[in-house]
């Protein structure tokens, strides 16, 4: 069986944890799990492209960009996906203090839909990343695919009570038991839209695994 981890991180954010992984790190560990490849992001966007190039084949690129740098972060993400060959974007709403489906928001959504590439979008934390907002940005650009990160950490039941019925172009991956939980309660709606992501960093694979 082939294993894809669907989000991890490289790179040091500090804090009280001081949690953080190498690209090196995250293969050997990778390795170790028998994962094939993850799908790849990091603050700074020279640090994903560098591993990509580094374990071709291990390693599935994302533009991380905020929003709030307006036309800057689209040709960001345009020259990422364009030249380095990165698959999709990543935001995170909690880190930049934005809310999904705000309008801040369209032009990265507009360049997904135009290069073809899904958005990947962190969830959980109020009051920036709460499900619904995701959600919301799913109807506004039905024809994006887009991830929410973490399924919504604590928030996990508005994934129960309204996964079945929200866009069809919106997926979820946990890696938290409670959304766990969640992902098994709903199933049926589930089948088709629920990956699994490490963050590496901030636990183990064996964990995920279990």
């Amino acid at each position: 069986m082939n294993i894809i981890d669907a989000h991890a991180h490289i790179g040091y954010f500090g804090g009280f944890f001081n949690v953080g992984i190498s690209a090196d790190e995250l293969v050997r560990q990778m390795d170790e799990y028998n994962i094939e490849k993850a799908v790849l992001c990091a603050l700074n966007n020279e640090d994903t492209k560098a591993a990509v190039r580094k374990y071709p084949g291990r390693f599935v690129g994302l533009a991380w960009v905020n929003p709030w740098d307006g036309a800057k972060a689209v040709e960001e993400a345009r020259r990422y996906i364009e030249t380095e060959g990165f698959k999709g974007i990543k935001l995170h709403p909690l880190l930049h203090a934005f809310v999904a489906n705000d309008d801040v928001v369209y032009p990265i959504a507009e360049a997904a839909s135009k290069m073809q590439v899904p958005l990947f979008i962190h969830s959980g934390h109020p009051p920036f990343s709460l499900p619904w907002s995701i959600a919301q940005l799913a109807e506004f650009f039905p024809d994006v695919k887009m991830v929410m990160i973490h399924m919504g950490h604590g928030h996990g039941g508005y994934i129960s009570r309204w996964l079945s019925t929200w866009p069809g172009n919106i997926q979820t991956y946990t890696w938290k038991p409670p959304a766990c939980r969640c992902t098994r309660k709903s199933r049926k709606a589930t089948r088709t839209s629920a990956m699994i992501g490490s963050c590496s960093g901030q636990m183990p694979p064996f964990i995920i695994l279990l």
